[in-house]
């Protein structure tokens, strides 16, 4: 197996998917596992050459895993599925190449792109199911899965990141505490939607089969080994959580936790003697933070960029800066991203949001634009189309949240309109929306007593229950999927349910005390903590209290003292009179 590095990432990846007969020493060598991966015949069509370089399918993605834990085992080295980020810049897929497909732009298939679902697959092994598809014109000569590194790689050398078999990757899917996430599509299929460099498929960590019945694979990296974090940057778990020390990073008094151990994200070294700060902000991959003075420190992209006034959240690795002038600067896992989209016009910003697909800005005129391909003209499940953003004449804009697909406006009049590519707009009045988040799913609103309900926008109405009880004042702070409570005491607070499914997420909330509102951040899948992140500058602790000395009692000295003088006085008196008296008798009797 041949390693190459991807830019972009710290992992070397295999130039080819996992063959067959490399499945089949790890099988020799443990007896007992599940054989459904021998079968290598696909709707009767049995492969009789260069068996063996074909690649392993039927695999789960726990059977993956399996291999990896074996390889890295056998050969002292780190052996893993490639996180979903990587494989995207491994595929070259980038902010200018959303749309495109492995080869290219060029639709269809040019020869030799690839292994799908074609003329060949139609002559030797049609489907059963007359509703399969097959490319026109296009015919890469096999009718199943092909050997592995039988067409050209692409610019990083890696052969087959599109067709042939679906990889499975490391990360969940962003909807589900338990699918996994699956990329490149394969030798089945012909869809020019499914077969796009973006595509993502998911299922079940167990299953072998895709859902269209057709078998699974995977490709390997090799990873860094992680070096033993140095013990002055970690710090001991706070008492409020029982979580193991791996989960937290300390750096004076910057703090990070993070569902995953050990995760390079949370890595703080960078950070000494840095103590004066405005706004921090958590995503994936790393962290950034802004000092009072405009400077950006990051441990990722972004460090050094001056004149910085505010820090934008975005989708997962995205994030942006905005100067004092109000220009606006993106940047994606790959570092400062100029997709050539933004508006000339954008004029001076005072927020933003940036994702993939999407991007929205506040403008300090309280207008608000949204660009990207939101209105592209294409629909489809990547990428939908928004609706227009329409207020009341005469109103602005005053403060925005937004969740990728979807935008919560503030206007001045104190009500939020909420426009979402997959639901109905709606509004909710100034009197429950004194605080307000926007997750994906859902819009949080606090209404004047302090209470936090939450309306589905699927069925456009508030859902009965609070989201969070208690009449607790504080800010609400968006994420993808759910919301949370930066308590007006510096705390923070998980939704009810959220903290019920992830007790081990609320007792790392519980040890969160901050004395600004720009001094947490914190990043979470949607509907999930599996994988969230906290970062914060920790409150300093309050002085200790002086109790004003009380005044002092009374003196009884002086008046002791003329008590004494007086006795003494006293007893002098008596005493000359007592020493008189004989010394006169003695005078009248010489």
């Amino acid at each position: 197996m041949k390693f190459v590095p991807v830019p972009g990432t710290n992992v070397l990846f295999c130039i080819h998917e996992t063959r067959w007969k490399d499945y089949e020493v790890y099988a020799k060598e443990n007896p007992g596992i599940d054989g459904n991966w021998r079968n290598q015949t696909i709707d009767g069509y049995a492969i009789t050459e260069r068996a063996g370089e074909h690649p392993v399918i039927r695999v789960s993605w726990h059977e993956a895993q399996d291999f990896c834990a074996w390889l890295s085992k056998k050969e002292g080295k780190t052996y893993r599925l490639p996180t979903d980020e990587e494989w995207s810049l491994a595929v070259g897929f980038g902010s200018k190449t959303m749309d495109a497909y492995p080869w290219g732009t060029a639709w269809p298939p040019p020869p030799g792109s690839g292994n799908y679902s074609d003329q060949s697959r139609k002559a030797k092994a049609p489907s059963k199911d007359s509703r399969v598809l097959y490319l026109e014109g296009y015919d890469d000569g096999f009718p199943t899965t092909s050997p592995v590194m039988s067409f050209p790689p692409n610019r990083f050398g890696l052969h087959d990141m599109g067709g042939n078999v679906w990889e499975w990757v490391e990360d969940r899917a962003e909807d589900s505490q338990e699918a996994r996430v699956r990329r490149g599509g394969s030798w089945a299929n012909p869809l020019q939607g499914v077969i796009r460099s973006a595509r993502r498929e998911a299922g079940p960590p167990s299953a072998r089969i895709d859902a269209i019945g057709y078998g699974l694979g995977f490709r390997i990296v090799l990873a860094p080994s992680e070096p033993t974090p140095s013990p002055a940057k970690i710090t001991a778990v706070p008492a409020t959580s029982t979580s193991s020390v791996s989960h937290y990073r300390s750096e004076g008094r910057f703090r990070a936790w993070s569902a995953i151990p050990d995760d390079p994200a949370i890595d703080l070294s960078k950070l000494a003697g840095i103590d004066e700060v405005k706004q921090v902000l958590v995503h994936k991959t790393g962290w950034v933070v802004l000092t009072p003075g405009g400077r950006v420190v990051s441990n990722r992209h972004g460090d050094g960029a001056k004149g910085i006034e505010k820090l934008c959240q975005g989708w997962f690795s995205h994030f942006g800066t905005i100067d004092q002038d109000g220009r606006l600067t993106g940047y994606d896992q790959r570092g400062e991203w100029d997709d050539g989209e933004t508006p000339e016009d954008l004029g001076p910003v005072a927020d933003a949001y940036l994702a993939p697909y999407h991007r929205i800005a506040l403008l300090r005129d309280g207008t608000v634009r949204v660009w990207g391909m939101a209105y592209d003209g294409k629909q489809g499940p990547d990428d939908p189309e928004w609706p227009k953003p329409q207020f009341p004449a005469g109103r602005k804009a005053v403060a925005i949240s937004i969740a990728d697909i979807g935008a919560a406006v503030k206007l001045d009049d104190g009500s939020v309109h909420i426009f979402h590519a997959k639901f109905a707009p709606m509004t909710v009045g100034p009197e429950q929306s004194v605080q307000f988040s926007l997750a994906l799913g859902a819009f949080f609103g606090m209404d004047k007593a302090g209470s936090v309900g939450y309306w589905n926008h699927r069925e456009s109405r508030k859902v009965q229950g609070p989201f969070l009880t208690g009449g607790t004042e504080g800010k609400l702070l968006p994420s993808l999927g759910t919301s949370l409570l930066l308590t007006d005491e510096g705390g923070i607070r998980l939704g009810d349910s959220v903290a019920e499914r992830f007790p081990e997420v609320k007792r790392a909330a519980d040890a969160v005390k901050v004395a600004a509102e720009g001094h947490f951040s914190y990043v979470a899948e949607i509907d999930s903590f599996q994988t969230a992140k906290f970062f914060w500058v920790e409150a300093p602790e309050p002085a200790p209290a002086t109790t004003a000395a009380p005044p002092p009692a009374p003196s009884l000295l002086p008046e002791l003292a003329q008590r004494l003088d007086a006795y003494l006085a006293a007893r002098r008196g008596a005493l000359d009179t007592l020493v008189g008296r004989p010394t006169a008798r003695r005078a009248r009797g010489s």
